[in-house]
């Protein structure tokens, strides 16, 4: 393989990952500040 396509391989795969990775975190953190912004209206 060619150096440039192993290291764009790397990058794609490291992306992904942190996206993997940081949607469920902040799909909590999100609902947990509508939370507290519901309390806070009530």
């Amino acid at each position: 393989m060619d150096i440039e396509l192993w290291i764009l391989f790397v990058i794609c795969i490291l992306v992904l990952g942190i996206f993997y990775f940081q949607t469920p975190m902040l799909a909590a953190r999100y609902r947990q500040q509508n939370k507290y912004h519901r309390c806070v209206w009530i």
